[in-house]
């Protein structure tokens, strides 16, 4: 991937002289907090006033200074406006935050700002990168966020509306003041949406259904991510002249990463009953429709940009012979409408577009593809250039082939995700069809039996779909999702079909059995040899330590297995026939400087999840068998001619892989990432990061960025961590340890049910999917999600950093020259430095003297004190050992965060109180069945939701 000439750069690259220096803008930051926090908070207090509510004004936090302890809540209304007082706070710190970064980029030039185009693209002059080849290889970066429901997503959508316009009404006025004119417009304005929000239900009374969830997941596509991506673009090509990297560039709409997006909602029923086949049908149906929708709509709004005159202008000859073919292709009623502009051709040639789009629906066909609209908006953009209006060509037509590059005729690929435990019913009910069943049930077996059953079947499967389907409810829900997604290849493509993905993914026979499954539905492809094979990337997902630490052999032994020799060899020529097509179509005629793609190697698709590491083995063991996994996984993909592509499947918290986006790239095993970038964006984050315009332009800039800094540079990707493996061999090895003694504590599971909300949490309506996979009320069922999400509620913020302090103290005290080593590279080394600031963000977030607030919880009071007090202990290590790696306060080099956190403090605890004060009476009714408990518990939902406002996460 990486091309370059010249010398190797030095280790320190200057992006130039600071005229405003960081310290000064975080000053300038916080104090901006502060105004814009006042000015929201006047306004919701004035708003209270207004309709009455003076007694709830009177008990908010952040009015004035605010100096001591807050009024204890009591019962009514306090809770939900504490919620949007929070909520109102982190508006003001993401308005903050972005005018931080313009005022960054203003004053000290954008290659100042972190992970951001301009300083990727200066880092890589610095290196004398050859603009020629960084021109060719940046459309062979691959970049698909996809977009997955929550189990604890806490905030509504209609409230996550109010929060975007109230953000929208804050932007516009920093770049007014107060004495504006329309500062009174602006302060009414945003009453009324403070008023509608306060109207509100803040917590849903039932739980969101799948078609809610896949409406917000279609909400965010196509409205703010697909405004946001001509901005991105914008960006790049800004950045690329700052850099100095010379005429052209990423000017043509072929010069672009390729970005694309993938969605779980709708297809993931890992443990969710409700995702059943016609789900996934109507799923798939409904993501083309809305794609379709957007390209109509913003075809109409281009038509009415291209207004140009054949009086002023002619036509060109291109243009005026394509119209003559595009007439024909629509009802006369259609040409009869659009004729009416036959002065304004390339108006009339737009529309005729538009109203050449597929409407499967109405059984009407167009487009059979959408590089087939590329094509001719090709025609529309070189038609401009050769009457002189490039401006235009650039500006209107490039953003409208990027959005037919990037969303095409199905908006994202859904993808299809089951435990491998279910799959191994199905198998069993229809083994049973022909009275195969042995003594031992196939979930039982050895692996060599299962593969041998397996391969079996598929030398001829003994079924027919029908009888395969009637075989029982798991064969049934199994097979019936791969028939539906069979009628929908069938009809349109397989563009909209994304991945099939095998949680906990054990051994070979969890993934050739999808095999069987496809070959039954009929959703297969002719191979080389003739045979069937399936079209989709059978994707095995690693998630616990055990399957993590085999995975190299399970990738190693299904590469080399025959079937899926022959079905990568498809999926290679699959893959290469889908960007061939693209590039041919966003590639120009006579335009030969954009290079065409050459023939990629074959590739597996592997998902490596970083919840269920974290809750199996601690988050030091996790993180480093992720790391670790990786470049093994790699390796064996590596011997057997196949590249390894890993799925990130990371969280919204600490404790389940998230953190900022730039060092997360940067930490990732060296040649792992190859150009291509696919990871989850967990439902709770998509609201905070792409709710807006502005906030889904940073973070999309910081995916292809950052996907194409550590990509295409040499020096970041240069081995650093000589001398760490051993170091951090010893902290996972004495971490998990630790942390598994906690968990497997007697009495550890009785103590978590009654010191943190999890029973509330297991009865909220925030999700469509249940807290457990198969309703077994275990600790090893509980999914990873409401696990983090208990211990943050209750302050205990355990999963992120338990088990460290033991480490870092046995590590320091037995091997001394490690531990001065550690100390001396964690800054060096992106992943030390990755993980031990996320370990340091958790212990932060925690707090104990709150957590021992929720431990007075727990009844039997040997139990409450022996496990707060091993907790309490690693704790104390965990600070102790932080402290010895970073002499220097968190204050002095995190101010920004530690901002964030201490403002949080006093609102919080008043929070908790009352939290903890609900639960011990809510529990007291429940036991004894009084109808009392039902009240109490809505009022616990609430301080759920205010709460996970304030702590800015959820699980």
């Amino acid at each position: 991937m990486k091309h370059r000439k010249g010398t190797t750069p030095k280790k320190k690259v200057h992006l130039g002289k600071v005229k405003l220096s960081y310290a000064k803008r975080l000053k300038l930051g916080f104090a901006k907090v502060h105004g814009d926090l006042d000015w929201l908070m006047g306004s919701f207090c004035e708003m209270l006033h207004d309709i009455g509510e003076e007694n709830i004004e009177k008990a908010l936090p952040f009015q004035g200074d605010h100096t001591e302890r807050l009024a204890k809540i009591e019962k009514g209304k306090v809770t939900r406006a504490y919620s949007i007082a929070f909520g109102l706070l982190n508006v003001a710190e993401e308005a903050s935050a972005a005018s931080m970064r313009s005022m960054n980029e203003a004053m000290n030039g954008p290659a100042h700002e972190p992970g951001s185009w301009a300083q990727a693209l200066h880092l890589l002059k610095t290196e004398n990168a050859d603009p020629d080849l960084v021109v060719a290889e940046l459309p062979t970066l691959r970049i698909e966020p996809v977009l997955t429901a929550h189990p604890t997503e806490a905030r509504r959508r209609s409230v996550l509306a109010c929060m975007q316009e109230i953000y929208g009404i804050l932007m516009e006025r920093s770049g007014h003041g107060e004495k504006h004119p329309g500062e009174q417009d602006r302060r009414s304005k945003l009453k009324v949406v403070l008023e509608r929000w306060w109207r509100t239900e803040e917590v849903r009374t039932q739980r969101p259904t799948v078609d809610m969830e896949r409406e917000g997941v279609i909400h965010c596509l196509a409205g703010s991510m697909a405004e946001s991506i001509a901005l991105t673009d914008r960006r790049l090509q800004d950045a690329w002249v700052l850099a100095g990297l010379g005429k052209g560039g990423p000017v043509h709409p072929a010069v672009r990463p390729t970005l694309c997006f993938g969605t779980w909602v709708g297809g993931d029923r890992d443990g969710h009953p409700l995702v059943t086949p016609d789900t996934t049908r109507l799923s798939l149906c409904e993501y083309r429709d809305a794609s379709l929708r957007l390209l109509s709509s913003s075809l109409e709004k281009l038509a009415g940009h291209l207004t140009l005159s054949r009086k002023y202008h002619g036509i060109p000859p291109e243009l005026e012979k394509w119209l003559g073919d595009w007439r024909k292709r629509v009802a006369p009623e259609k040409q009869k409408v659009v004729g009416v502009y036959q002065e304004e051709p390339w108006r009339e040639a737009v529309l005729l577009m538009r109203h050449y789009l597929p409407r499967p629906r109405e059984g009407k066909y167009g487009y059979l593809q959408p590089e087939d609209l590329i094509l001719d908006l090709g025609v529309i953009r070189r038609s401009l250039i050769a009457v002189g209006a490039s401006r235009l060509a650039a500006a209107e037509v490039d953003p409208m082939i990027r959005l037919v590059e990037v969303f095409g005729f199905h908006l994202a690929a859904l993808d299809i995700r089951q435990n491998s435990a279910r799959h191994d019913e199905a198998v069993e009910e229809l083994e049973a069809l022909r009275g195969g069943t042995g003594k031992v049930p196939y979930r039982s077996r050895p692996e060599k039996e299962r593969r041998t059953l397996i391969e079996d079947w598929l030398k001829k499967i003994p079924w027919s779909v029908e009888e395969a389907m009637g075989a029982g409810p798991a064969a049934a829900e199994v097979i019936g999702t791969y028939v539906a997604l069979a009628e929908h290849a069938k009809l349109h493509g397989i563009d909209g079909l994304g991945l099939s993905i095998i949680s906990m993914t054990r051994d070979v026979s969890d993934l050739l059995v999808i095999h069987v499954f496809c070959r039954v539905a009929g959703l297969t492809r002719p191979g080389e040899d003739g045979s069937e094979v399936c079209p989709l990337p059978i994707t095995p997902l690693f998630e616990t330590l055990n399957d993590l630490e085999a995975a190299p052999r399970v990738v190693s032994e299904f590469l080399s297995h025959p079937v899926t020799q022959k079905t990568i060899k498809v999926l290679a020529a699959q893959e290469a026939q889908v960007v061939l097509r693209k590039r041919v179509a966003l590639v120009d005629p006579g335009e030969g400087a954009v290079v065409l793609p050459v023939q990629p190697p074959p590739i597996l698709r592997v998902m490596i999840g970083y919840s269920d590491s974290n809750k199996d083995a601690g988050i030091l063991a996790s993180q480093w068998a992720l790391h670790r996994g990786q470049r093994a996984i790699q390796d064996a993909a590596r011997e057997k001619g196949v590249s390894a592509r890993f799925f990130h499947g990371r969280g919204g918290t600490v404790s389940r892989g998230a953190g900022p986006t730039h060092r997360f790239l940067e930490a990732l095993p060296q040649g792992t990432l190859a150009g291509d970038l696919r990871v989850t964006e967990q439902g709770e984050v998509i609201g905070q990061k792409y709710g807006t315009v502005a906030t889904a332009t940073y973070n999309l800039e910081l995916l292809l960025a950052g996907t194409a800094w550590s990509s295409l540079s040499v020096r970041s990707s240069r081995e650093k961590e000589a001398g760490l493996t051993e170091v951090f061999e010893l902290l996972s090895q004495i971490s998990m340890k630790s942390y598994r003694g906690l968990v497997h504590e007697a009495g550890f599971v009785e103590f978590f049910r009654q010191a943190t909300p999890i029973d509330v949490v297991e009865r909220s309506t925030i999700g469509s999917r249940p807290a457990r996979r198969t309703g077994a009320a275990s600790w090893a069922d509980l999914r990873a999600i409401p696990w983090v999400f208990s211990w943050s509620q209750s302050r205990f913020f355990l999963p992120a950093w338990y088990g460290a302090g033991s480490a870092l103290k046995e590590l320091a005290k037995e091997h001394p020259k490690l531990f001065k080593l550690l100390k001396e590279k964690v800054r060096e080394w992106p992943f030390a430095r990755y993980v031990f600031n996320n370990l340091e963000s958790g212990l932060a977030s925690a707090d104990l003297e709150i957590g021992h607030l929720y431990a007075d919880l727990v009844q039997a009071a040997p139990l409450r004190k022996r496990i707060f007090g091993i907790i309490e202990s690693e704790f104390v290590l965990v600070k102790e050992g932080l402290s010895s790696l970073f002499p220097d306060s968190l204050a002095r080099r995190r101010p920004r965060f530690r901002f964030t956190v201490e403002r949080r403090v006093k609102p919080l605890r008043a929070l908790h109180e009352w939290q903890v004060k609900l639960l011990g009476e809510w529990r007291g009714l429940e036991e004894k069945g009084l109808e009392e408990a039902e009240p109490l518990l809505s009022e616990l939902r609430q301080t759920i939701a205010a709460i996970a406002a304030g702590l800015r996460t959820t699980g």
